[in-house]
């Protein structure tokens, strides 16, 4: 759960449903977050195919909330969630 990498599918430029595919797969592992618009062109006829897909490939899809650590936690440079430790000595 610590690290979240969002993976735009870059669908407002209308790319075929194969381009979405592949730019979606290139980094797509446990723990991604997909991007897509409501309002671009190819995104309703590619996406059942997408989803079958990630999930042929043993991936599941769950609600963000999942996801991310929520309360205290830090953010590090490549994007990692760390949940907040007390660094503070009694």
């Amino acid at each position: 759960m610590a690290f979240i990498f969002i993976r735009d599918s870059i669908d407002y430029k209308n790319p075929s449903t194969a381009e979405m595919k592949a730019r979606i797969f290139k980094k797509l592992r446990s723990g991604s977050i997909l991007l897509f618009h409501s309002g671009a062109k190819n995104t309703p006829a590619a996406l059942p195919e997408i989803i079958d897909a990630i999930t042929e490939k043993g991936y599941r899809f769950v609600p963000v909330s999942q996801l991310i650590y929520t309360g205290s936690y830090t953010v590090d440079f490549e994007g990692r969630q760390h949940p907040a430790t007390n660094t503070s000595k009694s």
